[in-house]
């Protein structure tokens, strides 16, 4: 049965990469656009050099063949309806046309004529979220306002917003990490960072700070993850959810967590 819902799985995320390519004579506007998302995806974690010789995504002209220059170049090429982006390790498709892969863009269609198919999520399978980091030494704390001193967050992220409109007293950093090392410093009374975050942090600074388990996150710091699954019907977000209970029944899914230091918290009720 595992064999099963592993199989619906990986049928599920071929059907995530399916694309359709536009009809129309692509523009220089198309062009620089795709140029762009090449650009970024050339700098993203999926993008970079894998096993096995796979590299990131390969940019190839309308005329079906690769650009030595680093990006798309107009062309004529009868037959062809565009730029195309592959990911890593597939293979440029037939017609041109923005094909799946790693930052590749798909439109939504239909089975034949059948009823329309378009992204879907899967039902929650954890919760997630920001929590209260304070000092090893510091008194319990269940409320924000409880904190004696500044909360340190990630300049202009949803904590920033919340503690300006209530007036509360913050310090804002670059990223969580910086948000993370303040505290652990005591530059700052105590943090606003997301669990997972926080995990990969104590695990690599042991006892550097404390979540305070005390304090109760309000409704606008947590929220539940699915997972998002491209022109999927409903038959295969069943397969997946099904996959889903058997890989958190078994533990896979909070052993996973686990290994980087994140608490698994089932779903939260709505």
């Amino acid at each position: 049965m595992k064999r099963l819902l592993t199989v619906a799985v990986v049928a599920g995320s071929m059907f995530a990469v399916a694309a359709l390519a536009s009809a129309a004579e692509p523009t220089q506007a198309d062009f620089d656009a795709c140029n762009r998302v090449a650009q970024a995806g050339g700098s993203s974690p999926s993008a970079s050099p894998q096993v096995g010789g796979a590299t990131g995504p390969s940019i190839t002209t309308p005329g079906g063949t690769p650009d030595s220059t680093g990006g798309v170049q107009p062309g004529g090429a009868r037959g062809k309806t565009g730029p195309m982006i592959t990911g890593s390790g597939r293979e440029p498709g037939s017609t041109g046309g923005v094909g799946g892969g790693t930052g590749a863009v798909a439109k939504d269609s239909t089975d034949g004529g059948g009823p329309r198919r378009g992204p879907r999520l899967t039902k929650p399978y954890v919760t997630s979220g920001y929590v209260l980091v304070v000092p090893p030494t510091s008194p319990p704390i269940e409320r924000l306002e409880d904190v004696k001193g500044k909360i340190a967050v990630e300049h202009t992220s949803w904590p920033h917003y919340v503690l300006e409109r209530r007036n509360l007293p913050l310090s804002s950093h670059g990223s969580p990490f910086d948000v993370l090392d303040a505290v652990a410093q005591g530059q700052s009374a105590a943090g606003l960072v997301s669990d997972a975050y926080t995990g990969w942090y104590l695990k690599l600074h042991p006892g550097a700070v404390k979540i305070s388990e005390t304090y109760v996150p309000e409704r606008d710091f947590r929220w539940n993850v699915a997972v998002g699954l491209r022109n999927a019907d409903t038959p295969l977000v069943d397969a997946v959810n099904h996959a889903l209970d058997a890989l958190i029944a078994d533990q896979t899914i909070p052993k996973i967590f686990a290994r980087y230091g994140i608490s698994y918290r089932p779903p939260a009720a709505p």
